[in-house]
Parts: C-alpha cells; sequence; structure tokens
C-alpha cells in the first residue's frame, strides 16, 4: 500500500490558518445550509403529516406506513447532521492546529461526469510525494474553488491528522494561497 510520506506536511502557520479557515469556512456553508434547511423541510412535513392524522382522529404513529415516514425522517437528519458535524471538525481541527499543510502546484484542472449524470470537480496538483518519490494526485474540489482556481497557481493541499480525530475525512483537500 502507498502512503503519502509525512515530512512533507508541516503543521499551519497563521498566514496559512487565516486561508485555511476562509476557504473551508466558504465551503462548510456550501454544505451546512442546505443540510440545516432540509431538515427543518423535513421536520416541517412531518408536523404536517402528524397534524393532519391528529385532525381526522387517527394516531401519529399506529399504522406501518406512519412508523416508515418517521424511520425515513430520523434518517435524513442523521445524515444532515452527520454532514454538518464533520464540517464543524474541520473547522476546529484548523483552530486547535490539528491539521496539516503542505505547498503545491496546480498542474490541471478537470471535470468527471459521475454515475447518475454528476459531476465532479478536480484538480492535478504536484509536490506531495509518495513512498520519497514526487507525484501528481488528484484533489476533488467543490464548484466554488474549481472556478477561482487556475493552473500553475500554487495553493496548499491540506489533510487532518486521523491520530488527532479519528472522524474527520482521511482524504486531501485544496486551498488557495
Amino acid at each position: 500500500m502507498r502512503t503519502l510520506r509525512t515530512n512533507t506536511w508541516n503543521k499551519l502557520n497563521e498566514k496559512q490558518k487565516a486561508s485555511a479557515l476562509l476557504w473551508t469556512k466558504q465551503e462548510t456553508a456550501l454544505k451546512i445550509i442546505p443540510a440545516a434547511a432540509s431538515i427543518a423541510v423535513f421536520f416541517v412535513l412531518y408536523a404536517v403529516y402528524a397534524i393532519s392524522r391528529i385532525v381526522n382522529g387517527k394516531s401519529v404513529i399506529g399504522d406501518r406506513s406512519s412508523i416508515i415516514i418517521l424511520l425515513m425522517l430520523v434518517v435524513i437528519v442523521l445524515f444532515c447532521l452527520s454532514l454538518i458535524l464533520t464540517e464543524i471538525r474541520k473547522i476546529i481541527a484548523i483552530r486547535s492546529d490539528k491539521a496539516m499543510i503542505t505547498d503545491v502546484v496546480i498542474v490541471s484542472k478537470e471535470i468527471r461526469r459521475g454515475h447518475r449524470s454528476s459531476i465532479h470537480y478536480y484538480v492535478k496538483v504536484n509536490g506531495l510525494f509518495e513512498d520519497n518519490k514526487p507525484v501528481e494526485k488528484y484533489i476533488s474540489i467543490s464548484k466554488n474553488l474549481y472556478s477561482v482556481v487556475n493552473a500553475n497557481e500554487k495553493g496548499y493541499a491540506i489533510r487532518f491528522d486521523p491520530a488527532d480525530n479519528g472522524k474527520l475525512p482521511d482524504k486531501i483537500g485544496y486551498i488557495p494561497k
């Protein structure tokens, strides 16, 4: 198994921390707002469903369909909450110096079509090492970040130390300088 060499990764200095916090907060807002809105919408829909059952003289949780709807609501809310908590943990990890960073240069950027017509945005970066050899690696980024960066720009690859917080994603992210 190939692993990224760890001695190229450093703790964030104040300038890097400010840049990382700025971009992470922007990216986090793009994920947290729809997740929180989804939670609110599903609670309102379930409240309307529960009120309509009460008005019609039925029990709120009385038959199989109402239990299935409640379970679906719980699953969706738990998924959205886990997404929100992961994004908040990223910000906390950057503030508490549990993120590692290294300088990279964008070689190219690319759009890939995924399953079910989904679109994924990537930058190919140079500056990482695998088994003591330089490698070019693809890093997934958001559409917002994709529109801002260009080839041959310098930036940072960031990762969160899994030993410090196992609940953070172990994949590498990209942040512009």
